[in-house]
């Protein structure tokens, strides 16, 4: 269940009806209540709005006048809004890349003003086909009016919002800077630290580290997915507890962002599951046809590449904002070498090791960066440089053999596929200089020359 509130939360925050759809309904219960308390209490509501708003006294065809204008333009501007919105996301999608959509489709707000304006012209009709031509009936409802006055003011200031908030979220600096917040922020609640989980143990010391070992080392039987698509959402909860009950210890093979192609390993445990069990262990993960951001860091680490590989496109040719990509990358990474942890152990009640998994590392990521950034970066001298000189200072930082030796990798790749790109020997000497600061590699040089790394 808490698998599918995860899968149904993100795809509420990335939706565009979620928020208009809320305050539709909230502006028809509200116009609904404002009418009942003008019909009720209109000599009191008429009296005291017109003493301390000084409204004049207000006819019937004035009224409707005033709400069948209202009613008209906001219908008016929700269409230009509605139409700015949809140029908004076809203009990221096609030169930002797809994935770069979903930021747009979480904006809040685009939401909200969406959800101000059908809400305004909603509440306003409302009010408007109440209204009696019968002389017995007839009421000037002053609280109605009163608050579709105010609303009609917010549509005005969410529109000046709006057209300052369009240009501006279109900005590449803009774009960059959100999904990397989102990247460092993400990196203090990875997955699976984020699920807050009470019995949890995140094994940060040697001796830790070997207790989880020793405890994977008797885990041997392997179970396969029987779902394909890519990992949305995990139940740690759920597993931690069906695994008590079971009298099971799990180690968990799949993350949120894998992709399972219906025959992949799921789990190890430490008996051989049954069919039932099987099929009981599946239903604990969420499937769905791409990778979202609820505990899924690397998708974010994905955003920026991809910006950042389309900046250096022939098309494009714009190194400054795949710097600035590098830049934020950098920041992230050196806040993920402080809180890497490898491992996690999940327990129960009766602090006995039911799930053991293995979180996103450093080391992961930096070989994704070498699959989707490095080809690209070396396009680029000066965002080779760039990129070189970030990953040295990354390299002083590392804390471990194993990141250190990712990031050396990484700086091996970035050099080798340079001296087949750039064609200038000063300025590969210039690289070579900065290569130089990582220790323990030897290269060799496009003269024939070996230059040895100290």
């Amino acid at each position: 269940m808490r698998k599918l509130l995860i899968k149904f939360k993100d795809r509420l925050t990335s939706s565009y009806w979620f928020f208009p759809s809320t305050l539709f309904f909230m502006a028809l219960v509200g116009a609904l209540l404002t009418l009942n308390l003008d019909f009720n209490h209109k000599k009191e509501i008429g009296n005291f709005l017109k003493n301390v708003f000084f409204l004049k006294e207000l006819s019937l065809s004035t009224v409707r006048t005033y709400l069948g204008t209202l009613v008209g333009a906001v219908i008016t501007v929700v269409g230009v809004v509605f139409s700015l919105t949809i140029l908004t996301v076809s203009t990221a999608s096609s030169q930002f890349g797809p994935r770069i959509l979903n930021n747009f489709m979480r904006d809040r707000g685009n939401q909200v003003t969406l959800g101000v304006y059908t809400s305004t012209f909603v509440y306003a009709s409302t009010i408007l086909i109440c209204l009696y031509e019968d002389p017995e009936l007839a009421f000037v409802p002053y609280l109605s009016i009163f608050v579709s006055y105010l609303l009609a003011l917010s549509c005005i200031g969410f529109l000046i919002y709006y057209i300052h908030h369009i240009p501006n979220s279109l900005r590449i600096e803009s774009i960059v800077y959100k999904i990397a917040t989102q990247t460092i922020d993400m990196i203090d609640k990875k997955f699976p630290e984020e699920e807050r989980l009470k019995n949890m143990d995140v094994l940060d010391s040697p001796k830790k580290v070997e207790e989880y070992k020793e405890l994977e080392s008797n885990l041997s039987f392997e179970t396969y997915s029987n779902s394909v698509g890519y990992v949305q959402a995990i139940d740690l909860e759920g597993i931690t507890s069906w695994a008590k009950d079971e009298d099971i210890q799990l180690c968990l093979n799949q993350r949120p962002g894998d992709f399972s192609n219906g025959r992949v390993v799921l789990a190890r445990a430490s008996v051989e599951l049954s069919n039932k069990q099987r099929q009981e262990l599946n239903e604990f993960y969420a499937y769905g046809e791409g990778r979202t951001l609820p505990q899924n860091l690397m998708y974010l680490f994905s955003q920026l590449i991809e910006v950042a590989v389309r900046a250096l496109s022939p098309g494009i040719n714009d190194p400054i904002t795949a710097m600035s990509c590098i830049d934020w990358m950098e920041a992230a990474l050196l806040k993920m070498i402080d809180k890497d942890t490898k491992y996690s152990v999940i327990r129960d009640e009766n602090s006995v090791a039911r799930v053991l998994i293995r979180p996103l590392c450093t080391e992961e990521i930096f070989e994704h960066l070498n699959k989707g950034l490095s080809q690209y970066v070396a396009t680029s001298y000066s965002t080779s440089m760039h990129w070189m000189s970030s990953l040295n200072r990354m390299h002083l930082a590392a804390k471990s053999s194993g990141q250190r030796k990712a990031i050396e990798h990484c700086a091996r790749i970035l050099y080798s596929s340079c001296r087949d790109t750039v064609s200038v020997q000063s300025e590969l000497h210039k690289m070579h200089r900065v290569f130089q600061a990582f220790s323990d590699l030897g290269v060799e040089h496009r003269s024939g020359t070996t230059n040895p790394i100290q």
